[in-house]
């Protein structure tokens, strides 16, 4: 997409490992962050030395963090949370929805049918979102079945 696409003020809709490593990089490259979520845990699926450095390296870059915030809407100029009962509208000239994947297995299922009785094994993110090292070891476990 391109840094000169995005604007000075963000605001990520979504806290997961993905939005909190892209608000640091657009932070580091003089952009004002803002990271909403609707839960009460920032990077909620990460666990120990990675979590709490990726938190502090936010902090470092004071990027500014909402928990407990359900969105209300998203306008021209910014977005509608709603931050302990009140409507509050944050500012921003962009807006990046990071609420999450899923698994499209669209292209599973037809590769299933096209191979008829030649048995097929579902690896990475095909099967289940993950990270790199999930992906990696599925597809070991599946290779190391065929053997």
């Amino acid at each position: 997409y391109g840094l000169q696409n995005i604007g000075k003020m963000v605001v990520f809709l979504g806290g997961g490992l993905t939005a909190c490593e892209c608000a640091c990089h657009l932070a580091n490259h003089n952009r004002t962050v803002t990271v909403v979520i609707r839960g009460d845990k920032m990077a909620k699926n990460l666990t120990g030395y990675y979590r709490n450095a990726l938190l502090t390296e936010m902090d470092k870059r004071n990027i500014t963090q909402v928990m407990n915030a359900p969105i209300v809407r998203i306008e021209k100029d910014g977005v509608v949370i709603n931050h302990e009962g009140e409507d509050v509208k944050l500012m921003a000239d962009t807006v990046i929805l990071a609420t999450g994947a899923v698994s499209n297995t669209d292209t599973v299922e037809e590769i299933k049918a096209l191979a008829g009785d030649i048995p097929t094994t579902v690896i990475g993110d095909c099967n289940r979102i993950g990270q790199v090292a999930d992906a990696v070891r599925s597809g070991y476990n599946a290779a190391m079945a065929v053997l």
